[in-house]
């Protein structure tokens, strides 16, 4: 049988094994995981009806240009070091990590804080786009913003390493609760700050829920914040690729996946605001079960990863698992997109429903990959992973630098929509055969 036969018959044992999956430890994971996370999506999705009767679209243009900036900072925040803390081989060594990840992102902290002043006394004279955007009010939540996703991923981490499940799934709820309280009450109390308070609510959530991931195993970080500069270098100069890869490789990956952000204002803030909320209100209902089956699928996979049978059985469920269960949502948008949106959200959202329905390929790829993209991380294939990446961003820019200039918005967003998927298809096939040959470097 050859190589696309052995990947057939490995997707039908995939989907058949998924319905055994209730008997699995790994599910009763997922579930507690999720039985918090869900609370919590939800609470963001239940705002947002109110959220857009408080804030128009060049609320959302904005929220989207900050978002998009905050993710792509973060990338570097640790060093990506936080990885070591769930692939280390002694808990030792993962309280090292933590301690190192942690000293990073101060250092990180640091420099982004330069990089804002810099901005705030050259940026008007700067001739970018996103001067309009990133005013110096968004500017120092946007830089609070990417420090509390750093924080919040070191934490994530140190919870998973734990197992400690139903903890990351409370602090995910706790953040998205105090994000959702937070952008009503700035909205509500505050209407002058009308065009950042969605940028402050969420920034200010994240920074507020972060203590909670990082209290775990209080006893285990006390310690691990005491490991010696010795234990800390050794981590370093272990796990040196990660940020000699899997840095770039995440400045790459996060600037293919924020492009739209960055690029759509060329089509108007109104375009931008209607795409913003879209992806917002359709990574919602699926976001809380991909982030639950993600946090245990990286676990379980580091536990099997020398086991190929067994590991690449794990990655086939998974894939298998989410794709059935993305399809209930999609013939909901695919019916009844645009009506939907407008009753929701207010006839002025209607524009967003269209949008949704383009998007659907995209969202549909990231919910089943986007859970499994830790596999290349944890067999070390950091350079295979940077070579995908610049893949991604080379074929997303070319393609959006081709559509954009016809100024056609459902062209670019249809455009970006299909070459997305092509390319976590690619990353889907990339994985699978790396698990089988079971080669680490």
């Amino acid at each position: 049988m050859g190589a696309p036969g052995r990947l057939a018959a490995a997707w039908r044992n995939g989907v058949v094994a998924a319905g055994r999956l209730q008997r699995s430890s790994f599910l009763r994971s997922v579930a507690k995981l999720m039985s918090a996370s869900a609370l919590g999506q939800l609470t963001l999705l239940a705002a947002v009806p109110v959220l857009t009767r408080l804030y128009g679209p060049a609320a959302f243009a904005i929220y989207a240009v900050s978002s998009a900036v905050s993710i792509w900072a973060a990338v570097a925040a640790s060093g990506r070091y936080s990885f070591a803390i769930v692939t280390a081989d002694s808990d030792e060594e993962s309280a090292a990590a933590t301690a190192l990840s942690l000293w990073v992102t101060l250092g990180f902290l640091a420099c982004l804080l330069i990089a804002a002043g810099v901005w705030m006394a050259f940026g008007h004279a700067a001739a970018w786009a996103g001067g309009e955007y990133l005013t110096p009010d968004v500017l120092v939540w946007t830089v609070l913003g990417a420090i509390a996703l750093g924080l919040t991923d070191i934490g994530a981490k140190w919870s998973v390493r734990r197992a400690r499940f139903d903890i990351l799934g409370w602090a995910s709820f706790a953040g998205s609760a105090l994000i959702v309280l937070l952008q009503i009450g700035i909205g509500l109390a505050i209407p002058a700050w009308g065009l950042f308070g969605l940028v402050m609510g969420q920034a200010l959530g994240r920074l507020l829920a972060t203590p909670i991931f990082l209290l775990t195993d209080f006893q285990g970080l006390r310690a691990g914040l005491k490991s010696s500069r010795r234990q800390m270098l050794a981590v370093a100069r272990r796990y040196w690729r990660l940020p000699a890869y899997s840095v770039p490789s995440g400045f790459v990956n996060q600037t293919s996946k924020q492009l739209p952000a960055l690029a759509f204002p060329v089509l108007g803030a109104s375009v931008l605001g209607h795409y913003a909320l879209c992806v917002r209100v359709l990574r919602g209902p699926l976001s809380f079960v991909s982030e639950a089956v993600g946090h245990v699928f990286f676990s379980r996979f580091t536990q099997l990863r020398f086991e190929n049978d067994r590991a690449g059985r794990l990655y086939v469920k998974s894939l298998a698992g989410l794709f059935a269960l993305s399809v209930p949502v999609s013939v909901i948008i695919i019916l009844f997109g645009p009506p939907l949106f407008a009753f929701a959200f207010g006839e002025e959202w209607r524009e967003a429903g269209h949008y949704a329905k383009l998007l659907l390929p995209l969202i549909i790829a990231e919910f089943m990959v986007g859970p499994t993209a830790n596999v290349l991380q944890s067999y070390n294939r950091q350079g295979l992973l940077f070579a995908w990446t610049l893949w991604t961003a080379a074929s997303t820019l070319l393609a959006l630098l081709i559509v954009l200039p016809l100024r056609n918005p459902e062209l670019a967003i249809a455009t970006y929509s299909v070459v997305s998927f092509g390319n976590y298809f690619i990353y889907a096939l990339i994985c699978f055969y790396v698990i089988r040959a079971r080669r680490t470097f």
